[in-house]
């Protein structure tokens, strides 16, 4: 999920920029703090583990019955006593007398680990990025830079030793986590999104002495994205990437652009591509067509302009594959994944009103009985299995988000299966308009489900079976990926 900071070349940086027509690096002030901390990593059990749980959830064993049970040689009893001890650990199986029994629990996907990293204190807005860097460290240490972001305060001495900046680190560190696990469960890569009310006291960031903090400037990079059309002309929208995640940062954008430094290398990248890239995207494919593929697509369908963005953008690819183009492997995942940000950009304006609901009260009695999971499954029975399994699962945490959830404060909800799952159980609370058409239009979850999880299985890792595909099945595979986005949307946005 989060990738190494880049390493960049700081001797030539001027030459390197003139060359470059669609990026530049900005310079961002930041105080590196070494520190120690519990850091969530996914869990995964042993095949032998897995198998130990199955049997102990159906009767009581000795360890001799579990080696006779699997079949196993008596030299391997030291290995099954090791996993035993593990499950043991993870709070899996409780042990009485000679006998193991599982408890009755679903298994954990992540785990803690106590490790070292460090963490960067951000200049320029007084607090600590929501990321802690495990690796060598690749980026610049001088005291002069072209495109250098001006910082508004330093990490004193008489800050780092009060205990609010332990706070901060506590929060940030606890955070971070709750980020990665959002990745593990969902492949979500989200930005640093603060939560609510974090219990600092109980998050372990042990933090070296002041000698050890270093300045430095982490480079972020500006990019150019594709050229779109709207009413009134082209325009190339600038993005910033994040180092932490590699991916589109609307929060670094958002300072970039409010600093001097940064507002001058957005205009100059804009201005110095622009012309540039109309002539190309002009002569070799025409704003109609793309228009014209948009607006057939979506069949009258009314979209706004983000989601109208990304389908050009798709537009664009299949019709430079259609002329014989051939794009880099390596840009395949996010391309299918463009499709799956439409229908987020879609999602996200019907669930922007449902983020403060408040769970009815008959929901808390349920919670406070442990039976909360049952009454959300009763909400959908009428879904049967159209629903699928990952949509329900998240209905279940967000309607305990909800519960907890105080006056004013907005739901944490990323990703497509977040969204509908919201849709869903806000549906339940208002006029069930959403599962009505749901059950009539039987196909739309599948497909929803389908693109999803496409995207988190290419988007998110590297796919080799998606790196070595053939040309023409992968712009067949996208072309079905396209045709399914548009008739998500259409549904949607109530076609």
């Amino acid at each position: 999920m989060l990738t190494n900071i880049v390493e960049l070349s700081f001797s030539s940086k001027k030459n390197r920029q003139a060359k470059t027509t669609d990026s530049l690096y900005v310079y961002y002030p930041v105080t590196v703090v070494p520190v120690k901390y519990w850091s969530v990593e996914q869990q995964q059990l042993s095949i032998i583990s897995e198998t130990i749980l199955k049997l102990c959830k159906i009767k009581q064993y000795r360890i001799d019955e579990l080696m006779t049970k699997l079949q196993l040689p008596p030299a391997w009893k030291s290995i099954l006593a090791a996993e035993m001890d593990d499950l043991l650990l993870k709070n899996l199986i409780v042990k009485q007398h000679d006998y193991f029994e599982a408890k009755d629990k679903e298994v954990d996907s992540t785990s803690y680990e106590y490790k070292e990293g460090v963490m960067f204190f951000d200049e320029v807005r007084g607090q600590f990025f929501e990321y802690v860097h495990e690796d060598e460290l690749l980026f610049s240490y001088e005291q002069t830079l072209d495109l250098q972001i001006d910082g508004n305060t330093e990490c004193t001495k008489a800050y780092y030793e009060d205990v609010k900046c332990d706070e901060q680190m506590k929060r940030a560190v606890y955070n971070y986590n709750e980020i990665k696990k959002k990745f593990f469960e969902d492949g979500a890569v989200i930005e640093e999104v603060p939560v609510e009310n974090a219990i600092t006291k109980e998050i372990r960031a042990e933090k070296k002495s002041f000698a050890f903090t270093k300045r430095a400037y982490l480079p972020i990079r500006l990019k150019l994205e594709q050229l779109f059309y709207d009413e009134q002309g082209t325009y190339t929208p600038a993005i910033a990437i994040s180092p932490f995640t590699n991916e589109k940062s609307a929060l670094l954008y958002s300072i970039i652009e409010n600093q001097d430094q940064g507002k001058l290398a957005i205009e100059w990248l804009i201005e110095t591509n622009q012309a540039s890239l109309e002539q190309e995207m002009m002569g070799s494919i025409g704003q109609v067509s793309i228009l014209d593929r948009v607006e057939a697509g979506l069949q009258g369908t009314t979209v706004s302009q983000a989601v109208l963005e990304y389908l050009q953008l798709g537009e664009k690819v299949l019709i430079e594959a259609e002329q014989g183009e051939r794009h880099n492997p390596a840009l395949r995942a996010a391309y299918i994944n463009n499709y799956n940000l439409a229908i987020e950009a879609v999602m996200q304006e019907l669930i922007e009103t449902k983020r403060t609901l408040q769970a009815p009260r008959h929901w808390k009695q349920a919670y406070e009985q442990k039976t909360l999971d049952k009454v959300i499954e009763t909400i959908v029975y009428s879904m049967g299995h159209t629903l699928p399994a990952a949509i329900l699962r998240n209905m279940k945490k967000i309607a305990q988000q909800m519960i907890k959830l105080e006056q004013g404060q907005s739901l944490h909800v990323y990703g497509n299966r977040d969204f509908m799952a919201l849709l869903l159980l806000a549906d339940e609370l208002e006029q069930r308009q959403w599962q009505k058409r749901l059950i009539e239009q039987a196909h739309v979850l599948p497909m929803y489900e389908q693109l999803v999880e496409l995207r988190n299985k290419t988007g998110s890792h590297h796919d080799e079976t998606l790196f070595q595909m053939s040309p023409s099945a992968y712009y067949e595979l996208l072309q079905k990926t396209k045709q399914q986005a548009y008739a998500i949307i259409q549904f949607l946005e109530g076609k």
